[in-house]
């Protein structure tokens, strides 16, 4: 089977079986979390034993990674040229200032799929598709609920509250497990983002900076019988 086939059958089975993907997620938060972890390393590793990238290169033909200053420093370097020239040539900024390529297909990609700064790639490039880099620790995060039941976690998305092509208004939440610090940057460069790619308007945001069972309840009610959902 190819490389192409074998992608296409995966999305195709994700597709159909998005509820049952969904219900088995949440059934991990019951199990063992090292088991759990062992078992996503182990997944991750048979899944990546079949992927050939080279043959496909579809991440490099159409996503940017970020770059950071290191990255630019040592590519630069690699390349015998000046970061100044380095970013004029080939980089420019998004709306909140990080700094991307400027087109895709990423010029550092050879004919042959491969890449050809792959020692000196940026870190967003390494550690693509940020996963199987460590424990995934799935004990003990959230699952989203509202009146009619769980709808969602950090892990997944319930089928009834998946953005549509129709959707009119969405509820984005990010989770800090280090407190507030850095919240207002995370809800910047994500009002950015919703505006942009989802030509979001009215964008409200707010921080709730601790969790407790019995208030959250009552603040999501709040909010949903106003006709508000939650920042």
């Amino acid at each position: 089977m190819d490389m192409q086939t074998i992608i296409a059958d995966w999305k195709a089975n994700a597709e159909r079986h998005v509820d049952r993907n969904f219900r088995f997620l949440r059934s991990l938060k019951m199990k063992n979390e090292r088991a759990v972890d062992r078992a996503a390393r182990r997944l991750h590793d048979e899944a990546f034993s079949i992927i050939d990238c080279i043959q496909c290169s579809n991440c490099c033909k159409t996503v940017s990674p970020m770059f950071i200053e290191e990255d630019i420093g040592r590519i630069a370097q690699h390349l015998k040229m000046t970061e100044a020239d380095f970013k004029v040539t080939y980089l420019e900024p998004d709306e909140l200032g990080d700094l991307f390529l400027k087109s895709v297909p990423c010029p550092f990609l050879a004919d042959d799929g491969r890449c050809t700064i792959y020692e000196v790639r940026p870190k967003d490039c390494a550690e693509y598709p940020h996963i199987g880099r460590g424990e995934i620790k799935i004990e003990g995060l959230p699952v989203f609920t509202d009146q009619a039941g769980p709808f969602g976690s950090t892990t997944s998305d319930f089928e009834r509250t998946m953005v549509r092509l129709d959707t009119a208004r969405i509820m984005m939440v990010i989770i800090s497990f280090i407190g507030a610090e850095g919240m207002d940057v995370a809800l910047e460069r994500a009002a950015g983002l919703l505006t942009k790619y989802a030509a979001a308007t009215k964008i409200e945001a707010g921080v709730v900076e601790e969790y407790d069972p019995e208030e959250e309840a009552c603040w999501l009610g709040r909010t949903s019988e106003s006709g508000h959902r939650p920042p």
